[in-house]
């Protein structure tokens, strides 16, 4: 849970869902101005996506 708060700047002190609406919006005004963002995953920028995973990860 920590390094999910971590990852979104997230402090472990205000309601959770509080943040995430917060960030919904912030989401939601870039979009509405055609800004770019984020989308869930591994960044483009990532220089080697394919060592993320392991063959210890759950199949499908």
């Amino acid at each position: 849970m920590a390094a999910v708060l971590a990852a979104y700047g997230f402090s472990p002190k205000t309601d959770l869902l509080a943040q995430l609406l917060d960030l919904n919006h912030t989401v939601a005004d870039h979009l509405t101005r055609n800004e770019p963002v984020t989308s869930p995953g591994t960044p483009p920028a990532y220089p080697k996506p394919e060592t993320l995973i392991t063959s210890d990860c759950i199949s499908p």
